[in-house]
């Protein structure tokens, strides 16, 4: 191990870390992360996709706030002195390593400061936790670059209700040798030669190339138009129907106390329509419900039906003058 003497977030640590595979990606690189994948990565390392920016993130900068409080509460239960240090793998310079701390014996101290559904999640499944397994990558990364035989993942929630978690993580030497190292190495290269890593086709973002990418921009246009035409058509079909919702009370205000009207190609059919309150009705009486309880609870409101008339009874005759009809009766509510 190569110990690098630099302020972790400097802009000097920055510009080091990015000489390099850092321990927080080896997930990512490995298949292994659920936030993101190897194609993703490369694409922020080689500039095709935006870095993340993680200066609003809550989380992210939960953990930067309490991360020397996590790193005093190890001291104390372990009787240690821990100090973050930067290095590099003595035989993979470019396997690059910030440990929140190294212990007496060398191990590296990985501190989490876990909001409260993982750290449940943690406290209840241990080592089977989705987290454990998330951060066990990174744990064995910087052992490899330490050179040690074990390492410490550590969940402190800094909170006084809720206590660490300590795991001491022993070193996987056959993970490292034939997965960790290998595939980190080769991933290198790939941000070397800029040349893209196989991508995940349920996670990764699918770019057109040749023939298909003339085709898609040319689609790409056609929907940006219609998309601009459906919101312009919507917002025209929005003040219609507040128009006709005001012509429409003008026709109800007209008719008083009449129930039906037809006249001009326009007919109004004014019913009433009833709902239960059900939470208010089972609240009071369950599971019989006798009738003078559920009227208590019924509300009945009037509503309108306006029908336009097809282009051919544009003509049609008032009320009066039509043949009779056979009318279904309203059913009082």
């Amino acid at each position: 191990m190569r110990i690098i003497n630099l302020c972790q977030r400097s802009p000097e640590w920055l510009a080091w870390r990015a000489q390099g595979v850092s321990a927080s990606q080896a997930a990512a690189i490995l298949g292994r992360s659920p936030f993101q994948t190897a194609w993703n990565l490369w694409a922020v390392r080689v500039g095709l996709l935006p870095e993340p920016d993680l200066s609003n993130n809550f989380f992210v900068q939960r953990g930067v706030q309490f991360e020397d409080q996590a790193r005093q509460g190890y001291e104390s239960r372990h009787d240690e002195l821990v100090l973050p240090a930067c290095a590099e793998h003595g035989g993979h310079p470019v396997l690059r390593a910030s440990f929140d701390g190294i212990n007496s014996a060398g191990e590296p101290v990985e501190l989490k400061v876990p909001w409260q559904q993982v750290y449940q999640k943690v406290l209840a499944e241990k080592e089977r936790s989705a987290a454990y397994q998330y951060y066990w990558v990174q744990v064995q990364f910087q052992m490899a670059v330490a050179d040690s035989a074990s390492g410490w993942l550590v969940f402190d929630p800094c909170h006084a209700s809720a206590g660490a978690i300590d795991f001491q993580i022993p070193r996987d030497q056959a993970f490292i040798e034939s997965e960790l190292i290998p595939r980190c190495l080769e991933f290198w290269e790939l941000l070397v030669q800029k040349k893209e890593p196989a991508k995940d086709p349920a996670r990764d973002f699918f770019v057109p190339e040749g023939a298909q990418a003339v085709a898609w921009g040319n689609l790409a246009q056609r929907y940006r138009h219609l998309d601009h035409q459906q919101a312009r058509l919507a917002k025209m079909a929005k003040r219609v129907a507040e128009e006709m919702k005001t012509v429409q009370g003008g026709l109800v205000e007209m008719m008083g106390d009449w129930v039906l009207a037809e006249q001009d190609g326009i007919k109004v059919t004014r019913y009433r329509q009833s709902s239960v309150n059900s939470a208010g009705m089972l609240a009071e009486l369950v599971p019989e419900i006798p009738a003078e309880v559920r009227a208590r609870h019924t509300k009945t409101d009037w509503r309108v039906r306006l029908t336009v008339a097809k282009a051919r009874d544009k003509t049609a005759l008032t009320p009066s003058a039509e043949k009779p009809r056979r009318t279904r009766k309203l059913r009082a509510a």
